[in-house]
């Protein structure tokens, strides 16, 4: 079983300021679910008992994934503001993470957890003792992990190292201009562990570290970017379904470049 933890919740798209369903573990389970077939992904979250919340859970339920282990919690939907530029690139406003840092999982969560094959994850200021504590829940299987842009942690790989050391590998979403240092504290660090991290690098494409090995993948040009919302989850949801098919890493990174060049092309 394929299991998805993160924020499911409700984009406010300005300008305009209409909502739609979103979230981190949400577009990535729909990722996945298109690799592996939608039986196989289980999302591990929890929304707010406020109207949005039934409007977070329909991105998943469109998919034919399963809403079930997504828990209704009393309190508002983590809510994130988007805006879209003319050229398509998403902008991040205020976000409010609403009940998902105060959730914790049931004993049904935590079953699912324990005996997930892969686990996904994500990362950033306001859940680190939500995550922290999901690290510490019994599981047999691999857990890889979003580090986002890192702009919550300033940037400091000294910040994430140590989660790092605690799980199969992840993704880091960076700007090579920018954060050159980083880049090269995560290729470091996976050739000494011998674990799995990739680096995508929005329109320059995206490294995978595989312990010493390392391949990169430069992305097609979209025909059209009407929206880059959700593209690196896209991305990360492709390249560890089709991991979990057994796929050599070229074919990882080419497949989930594919997958988000398509994403960002797509009304969502």
């Amino acid at each position: 079983m394929f299991v998805c933890l993160g924020d499911v919740g409700v984009d406010v798209m300005l300008p305009a300021g209409f909502e739609r369903a979103g979230g981190c573990a949400a577009y990535l389970a729909v990722a996945a679910s298109r690799v592996l077939g939608p039986a196989q992904v289980r999302v591990v979250s929890a929304v707010g008992d406020d109207t949005r919340g039934a409007l977070a859970l329909q991105y998943l339920t469109a998919n034919g994934i399963s809403a079930e282990t997504v828990l209704a919690w009393p309190g508002r939907t983590p809510t994130q503001t988007i805006e879209v530029d003319a050229l398509g690139e998403r902008h991040l406003r205020a976000y409010d993470p609403g009940v998902f840092p105060e959730w914790r999982p049931n004993g049904a969560q935590l079953k699912l957890i324990a005996e997930a094959d892969v686990l996904t994850a994500v990362v950033y200021e306001q859940i680190v003792p939500l995550f922290e504590a999901l690290l510490a829940a019994p599981r047999r299987g691999e857990i890889f992990v979003d580090f986002m842009d890192m702009k919550d942690f300033g940037g400091d790989f000294r910040r994430v190292r140590g989660w790092m050391e605690a799980v199969d590998g992840g993704f880091f979403g960076l700007d090579s201009r920018r954060n050159g240092a980083l880049i090269e504290n995560v290729r470091a660090f996976a050739a000494d562990s011998g674990k799995l991290f990739v680096v995508t690098l929005g329109d320059e494409g995206a490294i995978a570290f595989d312990g010493i090995v390392e391949k990169r993948v430069l992305p097609e040009a979209p025909a059209a970017v009407t929206d880059t919302t959700g593209a690196g989850d896209t991305f990360a949801g492709t390249f560890l379904a089709v991991r979990a098919l057994g796929k050599p890493l070229v074919e990882m990174l080419a497949l989930a470049s594919e997958a988000a060049t398509r994403h960002v092309s797509r009304e969502l």
